[in-house]
């Protein structure tokens, strides 16, 4: 599979053979064009990955803005839909494309470009994802409402795969452009839609293990560090007196110092939330490169 740096693609060609390891990573952005750390993340997954299809939703298919690779990967294609349903909506289009080569497929990632990817690659998480004991795993799990797998990273082996069931639901999802409605009506029944067909859920880091970082000495010392945090304070209490938060939100300190290579790139825009030490986010990259491609992307979506 092939994405030249200037001729986009815009249709599948599928070139599937045995035993073949499948990620979907969905992109947006504002300007349609594939930031360099996007590029980059793209490139970890085609490292790990024996194909990467990367399904563009954008703002809007005749904008003169066309996303483009500027390294040509044999590995990865793109194709390009109307950004309509968030995350679920580019899913349901990437699965669509490869729902009639599950029989070959041995695991297929959904993932989306809402997260920065600190580390150099993706070989670790990858080795805790495939060795987890769950059919379908997530890096993160949240409570909110009730307990879900968080989308912007999901995992399915092979049995799963094999399940008519699964290429069904995400077939029939109506899809909605209101983020509250997707959340609600997509990411949080997931789970059970999962359970339903046989199959078992679970976060490599959840919230039990939060809990227990917590009150580790690791944990303390992170209490130390950001003691003049003060919305990071509350949300800690907040998060022990079982109030429902987002972890990647209020917790992204605590899943970074456990070993999750991504933080939400809306918490490091200052969009949300504010006063939880965000600001410490530099001190979490493994390499100068990986920090310039973030910066890189902050400041042109500032222009």
């Amino acid at each position: 599979m092939k994405q030249t740096s200037n001729s986009p693609a815009t249709a599948y060609s599928q070139m599937f053979s045995e035993n073949t390891r499948l990620a979907i990573f969905v992109h947006w952005s504002k300007n349609d064009l594939i930031s360099g750390h996007d590029q980059n993340f793209i490139q970890c997954l085609a490292a790990e990955f024996d194909q990467v299809l990367v399904v563009c939703n954008r703002n809007g298919l005749n904008n003169k803005n066309r996303p483009q690779l500027s390294c040509t990967n044999d590995k990865v294609q793109i194709i390009e839909r109307k950004n309509e349903g968030y995350d679920f909506g580019g899913y349901q289009a990437g699965m669509s494309h490869i729902r009639n080569a599950s029989d070959v497929l041995t695991e297929v990632l959904l993932v989306n470009n809402s997260v920065f990817l600190l580390k150099n690659s993706l070989s670790e998480l990858m080795q805790l994802v495939r060795d987890s004991d769950f059919d379908v795993t997530a890096v993160t799990s949240s409570v909110e409402e009730k307990f879900h797998l968080q989308s912007y990273f999901i995992h399915f082996k092979e049995r799963t795969l094999r399940n008519p069931g699964l290429w069904d639901w995400f077939s029939a999802l109506e899809t909605s452009n209101d983020k509250r409605a997707t959340v609600s009506s997509l990411e949080i029944p997931f789970s059970n839609v999962m359970n339903t067909l046989g199959y078992t859920c679970g976060a490599i880091w959840d919230s039990q293990q939060l809990v227990n970082f917590l009150f580790s000495t690791a944990g303390a010392n992170l209490m130390n560090e950001f003691r003049r945090q003060t919305g990071w304070i509350v949300s800690i209490r907040s998060f022990l007196n079982e109030e429902p938060l987002n972890p990647t939100h209020y917790l992204w300190a605590h899943l970074l110092e456990l070993g999750s290579p991504f933080i939400k790139k809306d918490l490091v825009r200052g969009k949300n939330i504010r006063d939880l030490g965000v600001n410490k986010w530099e001190t979490y990259c493994e390499s100068v490169e990986i920090e310039n491609l973030i910066k890189q992307e902050l400041t042109r979506q500032k222009v």
